[in-house]
């Protein structure tokens, strides 16, 4: 009898080298032999986008996941994320035609949000900090990559930190390779992997390609090879013409310099624009909402958003039952949901988890949990207001509390809130079937006859060291109460804990969760309170 098969996925690594190889090591695809990362037999591993920014490990982690990537090039797959995209804007940003400018982007509402040219923003580097703090939600990266290169022992003063954002991200380097190798979505049997999720107005679009025009597929699989197609044209613009668009900025009046960042839209000049329009979510300078499967997700202030019932139908006629995210933070465990038309949503982006706060209910007291994680993210005091507030926050906790400051009386710059103890992996499973998977992305098509049904399992350790595994459904249904919620609007995350007790059999507890924007609470339960509980699908009204 064949054996079962798995897919194993990891999202939103952020730079955060220590999460990769915790990962690496807890995953049931992924082998560890020294430095070096392999890939079990009949596995496929998919990393879900968003690799760089928040970590002094950009570079380490690139490389793994490229090498990996060339020993097993048909079961490696990598996803791109809006952080992997934008840095295709640097090259043009940092040119000295631009440096000279005020910075501008269009999502700023004027040029009052951007400081002027205050801080001596035509200094290369500090323009790259300005970037990284106010148009990419990165305000430590800086001094992240400084920390990186000293790791790897190369020069880390301020202009060989802005070389290295730029080297990464020009054609040849391991950021570039990991664009030009990555897909906007990958099939794999009957589960669709995107960065962010699948909007009403994404359902079958293709965006245009230079010159060209946007296109809409009735077929999920020819709609997939098609948006990888995209991709990959822009890629190689971006590769072919750069450096021809670079020098045309140098002979312009520096009036007449007109970046993408400043201009938006997918009719631009500027060589790959299209792919970083696709990874915004606003269009431009009114703020309007722009079609993308990267910059969306299915939680709106904390409450669950299913794809509607177009996606969901659409989904379904090529045989998809599972779609896989990442980029919004769902606390220290994936979220798994249901949608009303029958598509599983499961959602794994962990990378706020060090924030979430454990509430100890009269039912868990009998328990003894670990000590519950103490929020980096103190819910008194309010983001600073002004530009010079900003920029001095920056500095000052970049040099006085180190390259990622673990508690800071500012809640609005970015600390490691990735909680130390925390690991999840979503696998996509195979049971019991001969052949290998069947793949589309842009380059291959395996599909021979209807996707093979797979089930989903799920394992991972919580932020106060408490260990879970369960499958989504098992055989006998028992699962179907995960992505249930409760009467007071807790859902049901994860199952599958057990604590030490001195019985025979230890007792398994379940994990209820909510949150409030990044605001993530949770508790652990018995499950047999659980079952005793009304409980109704995520998208129902409670009973009153």
């Amino acid at each position: 009898m064949a054996s079962s098969k798995k897919v194993g996925y990891v999202s939103d690594i952020e730079g955060n080298y220590d999460y990769w190889r915790k990962y690496v090591e807890y995953s049931d695809v992924l082998v560890a032999e020294g430095s070096n990362v392999l890939l079990r037999d009949n596995c496929h591993f998919v990393c879900g986008g968003d690799v760089c920014d928040r970590g002094a490990g950009d570079i380490r982690v690139l490389r793994e996941l490229l090498a990996l990537k060339k020993l097993y090039p048909q079961r490696v797959h990598f996803v791109l994320g809006n952080r992997d995209i934008n840095k295709l804007r640097l090259p043009a940003a940092l040119h000295p035609s631009v440096l000279s400018q005020t910075p501008d982007v269009y999502w700023f509402d004027n040029s009052s949000q951007t400081g002027g040219n205050d801080y001596s923003l035509d200094n290369r580097a500090n323009r790259l900090k300005w970037i990284l703090l106010f148009t990419m939600g990165s305000p430590l990266s800086f001094e992240c990559r400084r920390k990186e290169l000293e790791i790897l022992g190369l020069p880390s003063d301020d202009d060989s930190v802005a070389d290295s954002y730029l080297k990464l991200i020009m054609p040849g380097g391991e950021l570039f390779e990991y664009i030009r190798l990555g897909c906007m979505a990958v099939l794999i049997e009957d589960t669709l992997y995107v960065h962010g999720g699948l909007p009403d107005d994404f359902v079958g679009f293709v965006p245009p390609t230079r010159g060209g025009i946007s296109q809409y597929y009735t077929d999920v699989h020819e709609w997939v090879r098609e948006v990888n197609k995209f991709a990959r044209s822009e890629l190689d613009d971006f590769q072919n013409n750069i450096d021809s668009f670079l020098n045309s900025l140098s002979a312009l009046d520096n009036a007449a310099v007109k970046i993408w960042d400043s201009e938006s839209g997918y009719g631009h000049a500027q060589p790959g624009s299209r792919l970083i329009q696709c990874g915004m979510g606003s269009s431009g300078r009114d703020n309007g909402k722009n079609p993308t499967v990267i910059y969306t997700s299915y939680l709106l202030n904390g409450s669950p958003v299913w794809p509607s019932d177009r996606a969901t139908e659409w989904l379904a006629r090529g045989g998809v039952t599972k779609l896989v995210v990442g980029h919004q933070p769902m606390g220290d465990s994936p979220l798994i949901l249901t949608s009303p038309g029958g598509l599983n949503v499961i959602s794994a982006d962990t990378c706020y988890s060090k924030g979430v706060q454990y509430l100890v209910s009269d039912l868990s007291r009998s328990i003894s949990l670990p000590s519950p994680p103490v929020s980096s993210l103190p819910e008194s005091k309010s983001p600073p207001s002004t530009t010079e507030e900003k920029w001095t926050t920056y500095h000052s906790f970049a040099t006085e509390h180190g390259v990622i400051p673990r508690d800071t009386s500012d809640p609005w710059i970015a600390v490691d809130t990735r909680a130390s103890r925390c690991i999840s992996e979503i696998c996509i499973v195979l049971d019991n079937e001969d052949g290998p998977f069947h793949v589309c992305t842009d380059e291959r098509h395996d599909f021979d006859a209807t996707p093979k049904r797979t089930r989903v399992s799920v394992k991972g350790v919580l932020s106060e060291g408490s260990a879970y595994q369960f499958t989504y459904p098992d055989e006998a249904g028992a699962d179907a109460l995960v992505g249930k919620k409760t009467v007071d609007n807790w859902i049901v995350k994860a199952r599958g804990i057990h604590f030490p007790s001195s019985e025979t059999t230890s007792p398994e507890y379940v994990q209820l969760g909510m949150s409030r924007s990044r605001d993530f609470k949770s508790k652990v339960i018995p499950l047999t309170e659980v079952l005793k509980m009304p409980l109704v699908n995520s998208w129902e009204e409670p009973p009153k």
